[in-house]
């Protein structure tokens, strides 16, 4: 049976999901040439990988004079695990992870399609979080310097798997943070649910949450047996202020956080993402260099 009609291409994709792709490719390719003579062995890890593709729909309009309408018109692209393979210098290993089965047989098919350095890749299919925590703990960053993707679907991404990856001193982190998903969990009036608390507690590992986003106002008094006003808790933030509060995590662990932080949106402006980049090298030499490559490319992609 033709491989091709049992190709399953992620059907989804805009603007946003290109400009994630090409600054990832941009620092992939800046990277392994800023380092190609340094006596490093270099990995790359994409810790949600997907199938390898994506579909997007080109937002050309429809053309009347040839009674032909764009509906079909959809371009393949490139995802994060064929964008990594495909630049200049390649690593010297790579680190595609995916729990599902579809995507897991697609991404194994890159072995044959990248035949001269198939041996260097290595397919995972189990959870994000424990694959890279596996992956921090048996690489050794004496020898080995990288840059992970983390491009979760939703909130899977926790803490620990952030703080893991920040102790090895030699990863490079873009960390695509859904900031819809979180902002959609912090109520308007009062405290999330206990259960929504847990989960934010996770992603951000920590409980200062409650009180960087939300204030204490005092309610008006609500009927004549009210003596006297009672305070009660709003959310006092927006889509900037939850992207800062990241950032300032972010810095707790790793030793360089990008001031550049871009906000990726859909068709309709809404915010989706914010895409971080942070480093974890102890090197003032490999942070400059680091950090002038990543901030020229979120700025001017």
């Amino acid at each position: 049976m033709d491989q091709k009609k049992n190709e399953q291409i992620q059907k989804f994709g805009g603007a946003w999901t290109v400009i994630k792709i090409d600054i990832l490719k941009q620092y992939l390719d800046a990277y392994t040439t800023a380092l190609k003579s340094q006596p490093f062995n270099l990995v790359y890890i994409d810790a949600f990988a997907g199938c390898g593709k994506y579909t997007t729909k080109n937002d050309q309009q429809d053309m009347p004079l040839l009674a032909i309408k764009k509906d079909t018109d959809i371009e393949v692209r490139e995802g994060s695990a064929r964008a990594a393979l495909n630049i200049t210098n390649p690593f010297h290993k790579y680190h595609f992870i995916d729990l599902a089965e579809s995507n897991f047989e697609q991404l194994n098919s890159l072995k044959a399609e990248y035949s001269s350095i198939s041996s260097r890749i290595s397919i995972h299919r189990e959870d994000a979080n424990e694959a890279v925590l596996r992956i921090c703990k048996e690489t050794n960053w004496y020898d080995y310097r990288g840059v992970l993707f983390l491009d979760p679907f939703d909130l899977e991404v926790e803490w620990k798997t952030i703080e893991t990856v920040a102790q090895t001193k030699g990863i490079d982190m873009w960390f695509l943070f859904p900031i819809m998903a979180v902002n959609r969990l912090l109520t308007r009036k009062e405290l999330p649910p206990e259960e929504w608390q847990k989960k934010l507690d996770k992603v951000f590992g920590a409980t200062d949450w409650r009180t960087s986003l939300y204030s204490k106002i005092q309610a008006r008094q609500t009927s004549i047996y009210s003596l006297l006003p009672e305070d009660i808790t709003v959310k006092d933030t927006d889509i900037e202020g939850i992207k800062e509060y990241t950032a300032s995590r972010l810095r707790t662990v790793f030793t360089k956080v990008s001031p550049s932080a871009r906000i990726l949106r859909n068709k309709t402006n809404s915010p989706l993402f914010v895409l971080f980049f942070a480093v974890s090298t102890e090197s003032d030499r490999g942070k400059e260099v680091a950090m002038r490559i990543a901030n020229y490319i979120l700025k001017n992609t």
